[in-house]
C-alpha cells in the first residue's frame, strides 16, 4: 500500500509541476522518477485554460485501480464484520 500512495503522489506531483509547458524534457523528467523510485509512472492530464495535454505511458493500463478496490472492499468487509461481531459480543 505503501509503494502505491508514492506513485500516485509522484504522479499527482508530476502532474501539477508539469501542466504549464510540454516539451521532451518533461518525459525525461517522469523518466527520472521512475528510475529513482524504482517504478512506473503514467500520466495523462489536460490543462483546461489553454488545451495543452501531457502524457507518459498514457496508453499503458495499469493495475492501481484494481489493487484499490480490493483494498477498498476489504477494508469494508473487514469493518463490516468486526463491527458486527463486536455488537453480539455485547449483547
Amino acid at each position: 500500500m505503501k509503494r502505491i500512495t508514492i506513485m500516485v503522489l509522484v504522479g499527482l506531483i508530476t502532474l501539477v509541476i508539469k501542466a504549464q509547458s510540454v516539451d521532451a524534457s518533461e518525459s525525461k523528467s517522469i523518466k527520472d522518477l521512475e528510475a529513482t523510485y524504482d517504478t512506473t509512472i503514467g500520466v495523462y492530464g489536460i490543462n483546461t485554460q489553454d488545451g495543452k495535454q501531457i502524457e507518459h505511458r498514457a496508453n499503458e493500463r495499469f493495475c492501481f485501480c484494481f489493487d484499490l478496490q480490493g483494498y477498498c472492499k476489504w477494508h469494508i468487509i473487514e469493518s463490516t464484520f468486526t463491527t458486527r461481531f463486536e455488537s453480539k459480543g455485547n449483547n
